[in-house]
């Protein structure tokens, strides 16, 4: 009897160890996070993301996507399932597939059909799901890649680029039915469109990402359509996208550089390492999330991640102070606690155990 309790004592400290060495050390994070920060993967949406279209928004605490179907869903963040949002289904050619994912402060998703057009497109995320969408052609040169919103005026812009050639930058205007251009440049680096960001009411960081090279933010002047400053910000290994995050600074992916940086003027910090391709990049109810693109195997396959800050306070998604880490997976701080709470219990319980065990023996 002696013996099968001591048994049991030491298959328990067993695998009380285990436990513990788990559960500090996730294995399914496929993002490393550095300093401060802290990561997690989130579980695959069903239907699955569409491959090689890592473009995610943020809205009430969902992640909206475009599946493997070609339709829109906004992916719960507490409970994993995914609702249908749009019936995205019919735009464009083999290729074509929503994607750009902008939303606005007054509720609009905003995208386009990933270069099969030079259309855009919108629908407004208060109206019933799933919503139709309304769109215009733009006629604009080049394909276009991105979006951004002016936070102190609120119009909409978006930039395109030509494969080998210009640069192009457009303003949509109030009634969503035309777009004119703003901006025209010779491609600095050679390179293919980046993400687009504003700086200040006038100044916007325009990206660029250089095929199997870096990545780069010029400072285009948007009243004059000037280049004020080329290189303002180099990454290694390309610029996939960026954001507003903690105290509204700036964020941005590094695309096959694998990196999530944070920015404060032109300096870049390293928040984060990705196993594979660092793609679209959202912030939301205290978190960063990114889309992480498996590039490796040539599958393209998508999947989700959150980051965040476990320290400080923020201001950057426009809610009210409060502390960082409040979870925009609803359910984060209540799950990190739990987990914190299970980990300290579980290696007392070690300790006892193993307390018992040689007492028992001895």
């Amino acid at each position: 009897m002696k013996q099968g309790r001591s048994t049991c004592n030491l298959l328990w400290t067993g695998l009380s160890v285990v436990l513990f060495i788990l559960l500090a050390n996730p294995v399914n994070a496929a993002i490393t996070p550095k300093g401060s920060y802290e990561a997690a993967a989130l579980a695959d949406p069903v239907p699955a993301v569409f491959a090689w279209n890592g473009s995610i928004g943020y809205y009430e605490n969902q992640l909206l996507y475009c599946g493997d179907d070609k339709r829109i869903y906004a992916y719960d963040l507490d409970t994993g399932a995914s609702t249908l949002v749009s019936d995205t289904s019919g735009l464009g050619g083999a290729w074509g597939s929503a994607t750009g994912f902008l939303i606005s402060s007054n509720d609009y998703l905003y995208f386009h059909d990933n270069g099969d057009t030079t259309k855009v497109y919108r629908l407004l995320l208060t109206n019933a799901w799933p919503a139709a969408c309304e769109s215009f052609d733009t006629g604009c040169s080049g394909s276009i890649y991105s979006f951004a919103q002016n936070p102190w005026t609120d119009v909409i812009w978006f930039a395109s680029a030509e494969f080998f050639g210009n640069m192009y930058l457009y303003e949509i205007n109030g009634t969503f039915t035309a777009a004119t251009q703003r901006a025209a440049f010779a491609q600095p680096n050679g390179g293919g469109n980046g993400p687009i960001i504003f700086k200040e009411t006038q100044t916007l960081l325009y990206g660029e990402s250089v095929w199997g090279g870096d990545g780069y933010f010029h400072v285009v002047d948007t009243s004059t359509g000037a280049v004020t400053r080329q290189d303002y910000i180099t990454f290694d290994g390309g610029l996939a996208a960026a954001c507003y995050g903690y105290g509204d600074y700036i964020y941005a992916t590094a695309g096959s550089g694998n990196t999530i940086y944070y920015t404060d003027g032109s300096i870049k910090t390293a928040v984060g390492a990705a196993d594979e391709d660092a793609q679209s990049i959202v912030f939301g109810g205290g978190n960063l999330y990114v889309c992480e693109q498996k590039s490796s195997d040539g599958s393209g396959t998508i999947s989700l991640h959150r980051l965040w800050s476990a320290i400080g306070t923020i201001t950057g998604d426009g809610s009210s102070n409060c502390f960082i880490g409040a979870s925009g997976a609803g359910s984060g701080i209540l799950e990190r606690n739990v987990s914190y709470v299970i980990l300290v219990s579980i290696f007392f319980l070690s300790i006892f155990s193993v307390v018992r065990f040689f007492r028992k023996k001895h």
